[in-house]
C-alpha cells in the first residue's frame, strides 16, 4: 500500500463516522458504513494488484499426501477469494444506493458476472471436490484474472478512471489556491471544521435511520447557511468558506464545511455556525459536530500561521480530507448541482478588462513652404 493509499484510509476512518444525537450530546458512532467504505477501498487496491500482476494467481497444485488436486493459495489469491461473494457487493450498494463508484470496483463485478464465477463452489479450501472440478474452477478464477487484465490496461479504462477522478484533482488545487491566497493576505488565521447534518433515530446501536432528504433541500439549507455567514455576528471575522456535500444510508446528508477565520478569543466560531444551523436554518431538524473534539489530523482544524513550516501539511490535510473520499464513491446529483464549493475572498475585486485609450496624435509640424511664408516678427 502506498502512502496515498494509506492517506486515504485515515482519511475514510472518520469519514465513515455516522453523526448522532445521544442523551442531547451529538458524537460520532461507528457503524456498518464505515466498513463499506474500507471495502470499497480494498476492491479498488485488491483489482489494481490484479491488473499489476502477470502470472496466474490461481495455479493447481497435486498434494502429496492425500493425492487430490488444490489450488495453491497466495495473500492475494486469499484475499480475491474472500471478496468474491455476494455479500461484499450487497453491503456497498446497500448502503450507497445513489451513488456512483470507481471504475475498479465496476471492473470486477462486471468480469465476475460475465464469467458466472458466483456459480462455482468457491469456498476455500477446496477439500473433497474432484480434480476435474478443481481444475475447472482454476480455469474459470484464471480466467476472470485474464478478463480484468485486459480490460485493465486498455487504454479506455485508464481514461475512464482519470475522468472519474478529475474532480478529485481539480477541487484540492482550486482550494489549496484559494487558501494560499488567503493566507498572503492574512499573515495567520484559523480554520475551523464543524460536520453540519440532520437528525436521526435510533432503535439498536446497529440501527440508526437518517431522516428523508433530497438534495434540492440540502442545497437550499447549504445556501442559507451562506447567507447566515454573511450577516451573522461573527460576519466580520470570516475570510473565507469551503464546503463539501456527502450522502449515504445511514449518515444522510452531511455538509462538511471549513471556516477560514480571522483569530478571535471572544467568539466560539464553531458553536455559533452550528446553533444557527440548527435553530434557524433547518428549524430543529439539524445537529452540528465540532471536528476540534476528534484532534486537529486529518479534521485540518486549528491555528495556521503563514511562518510556521507545517502549515502547508495542515492545509493539504483539510484539502485531502474534504475531497479524497470522491476517488471512491461520488452521490448522483442532477446536471448543473455541485458537491464542493468554496467562497469569494473580501476585498478581491473582479479584473476587468479596461480598454486602452489610444494615445493622441501630435500635430502636424508646418512644411517648409508654410513656414517660409508666414510672416516672423522681430524679436525687436
Amino acid at each position: 500500500m502506498d502512502n496515498q493509499d494509506s492517506d486515504l484510509t485515515k482519511i475514510l476512518t472518520q469519514v465513515g463516522y455516522v453523526n448522532l444525537e445521544i442523551g442531547g450530546e451529538v458524537m460520532p458512532v461507528i457503524t456498518e458504513e464505515l466498513d463499506a467504505l474500507h471495502l470499497l477501498h480494498r476492491f479498488e487496491t485488491v483489482t489494481r494488484r490484479i491488473i499489476a500482476g502477470s502470472q496466474p494467481i490461481f495455479p493447481t497444485r497435486r498434494d502429496k499426501r492425500s493425492g487430490h488436486l488444490l489450488l495453491r493459495n497466495s495473500k492475494l489469491s486469499s484475499d480475491v477469494m474472500l471478496m468474491l461473494t455476494q455479500s461484499q457487493r450487497e453491503l456497498i450498494l446497500h448502503h450507497f444506493p445513489c451513488h456512483d463508484f470507481t471504475p475498479y470496483f465496476d471492473l470486477f463485478w462486471k468480469k465476475a458476472d460475465e464469467c458466472e464465477l458466483l456459480e462455482l463452489p468457491l469456498q476455500l479450501p477446496l477439500v473433497g471436490l474432484p480434480d476435474h472440478l478443481v481444475q475447472d474452477i482454476a480455469d474459470g478464477l484464471n480466467g476472470w484474472v485474464a478478463a480484468i487484465r485486459s480490460k485493465g490496461r486498455a487504454p479506455k479504462f485508464r481514461a475512464k478512471v482519470d475522468n472519474f477522478r478529475r474532480g478529485t484533482y481539480k477541487a484540492p488545487k482550486s482550494f489549496r489556491a484559494y487558501l494560499w491566497k488567503l493566507l498572503r493576505r492574512h499573515p495567520d488565521l484559523e480554520l475551523v471544521r464543524i460536520d453540519l447534518t440532520y437528525r436521526k433515530t435510533s432503535c439498536l446501536p446497529s440501527v440508526i435511520v437518517a431522516p428523508e432528504m433530497t438534495y434540492e433541500v440540502a442545497t437550499q439549507h447549504r445556501q442559507a447557511l451562506v447567507k447566515f455567514l454573511q450577516k451573522s455576528p461573527i460576519s466580520r471575522y470570516v475570510l473565507g468558506y469551503a464546503w463539501k456535500l456527502s450522502n449515504a444510508l445511514q449518515r444522510g446528508f452531511n455538509l462538511h464545511l471549513t471556516l477560514m477565520m480571522k483569530r478571535s478569543e471572544r467568539h466560539a466560531f464553531s458553536a455559533i455556525t452550528g446553533e444557527g444551523w440548527c435553530k434557524h436554518i433547518t428549524k430543529g431538524q439539524g445537529i452540528y459536530f465540532d471536528c476540534a473534539r476528534l484532534g486537529a489530523g486529518y479534521r485540518g482544524s486549528g491555528i495556521v500561521l503563514h511562518n510556521i513550516t507545517e502549515m502547508a501539511q495542515q492545509i493539504d490535510d483539510a484539502v485531502s480530507f474534504m475531497t479524497w473520499p470522491d476517488r471512491l464513491v461520488k452521490l448522483k446529483i442532477p446536471k448543473r448541482g455541485r458537491t464542493f464549493g468554496k467562497g469569494q475572498i473580501k476585498g478581491e475585486r473582479a479584473k476587468h478588462k479596461t480598454r486602452v485609450k489610444a494615445a493622441p496624435r501630435k500635430a502636424a509640424l508646418p512644411s517648409i513652404a508654410q513656414a517660409l511664408n508666414k510672416p516672423v516678427r522681430s524679436p525687436w
